[in-house]
């Protein structure tokens, strides 16, 4: 079984038997991209909310931008691969 950051799953037709722990780790996918989810609304509100109050210069809210995607990109890499590595250990 194999898990890529985009959530692909790959299950070879010998391994057929083990559709249970791949199933399992589909949820745990789901859990992921609803934490990215999560993590970008906050991130976006908070946001929102400084440009609002005029407390966001627009060059700083320019920067932050790209700062969002790449720190949703981060943590869904991050924790895709933790839960590969989990994985691999509880074989």
């Amino acid at each position: 079984m194999f898990f890529s950051p985009a959530c692909d799953g790959i299950l070879d037709a010998r391994n057929f038997n083990k559709i249970a722990p791949f199933l399992s780790m589909s949820k745990k996918g789901i859990k992921i991209i609803k934490w990215s989810f999560i993590l970008s609304l906050c991130y976006n509100i908070i946001g929102v909310s400084f440009a609002v109050t005029g407390h966001l210069k627009p060059v700083i809210a320019a920067i932050l931008m790209p700062l969002s995607s790449i720190s949703i990109v981060v943590f869904t890499t991050l924790m895709v691969k933790w839960l590969n590595h989990k994985s691999i250990k509880d074989e």
